[in-house]
């Protein structure tokens, strides 16, 4: 005998228990214990260790989720942002926002298991940045003989840079500047 449809009050609940356990992760992170247990975790989340186990395997995948999460909410709003914006003015909007960024969720970058570069091509394809520049170039303000798919990883590999925490990366006008300095070298 088939299965009835999972009711939708059940999957509001198991939305809400996702929700409560990424918010606890966050605060266990940002409360300086980057090494919780699930245990703590799903204490701190109010929620079983059965229904904690459903969601994620173990810690590590929900720091990914954590780091996926900040991403989506942050990145559709910054690029969309950024897309009226002359060239110049979005690049320097970018370096604002990557530095700001990282600073309010050092927490999360700091108590990661993978390295920066590898959270960030988890978390983040070049894709975003690939259309910002194609854009670009189709109204005429990017005239770089570079092509967009390599400028879109140096950008991205920049913006790294300044999130990795080390002495002046995370400095929003030097970040700025380098990326006006490769992406308008070309402009009109």
């Amino acid at each position: 005998m088939d299965q009835p449809p999972t009711p939708p009050a059940r999957r509001a609940d198991s939305r809400r228990s996702r929700r409560a356990i990424l918010t606890a992760a966050e605060r266990l992170l940002r409360d300086g214990r980057p090494r919780f247990t699930m245990i703590e975790l799903a204490r701190d989340a109010g929620v079983t260790r059965a229904t904690l186990y459903r969601h994620f395997a173990d810690r590590e995948e929900v720091l990914d989720a954590l780091a996926a999460a900040i991403a989506d909410a942050v990145l559709p709003a910054l690029f969309e942002a950024l897309a009226p914006l002359p060239l110049e003015e979005a690049l320097t909007r970018l370096a604002r926002e990557v530095v700001d960024v990282g600073a309010a969720h050092a927490h999360v970058i700091g108590g990661h298991h993978r390295r920066l570069g590898d959270l960030a091509g988890f978390v983040v394809s070049d894709e975003p940045f690939t259309a910002f520049l194609a854009d670009r170039r189709r109204r005429g303000e990017l005239t770089s003989p570079l092509d967009d798919r390599w400028l879109a990883r140096c950008i991205r590999a920049l913006c790294l840079l300044a999130l990795d925490g080390q002495e002046g990366t995370g400095d929003a006008a030097a970040l700025s500047s380098t990326l006006r300095a490769l992406v308008c070298s070309g402009l009109k």
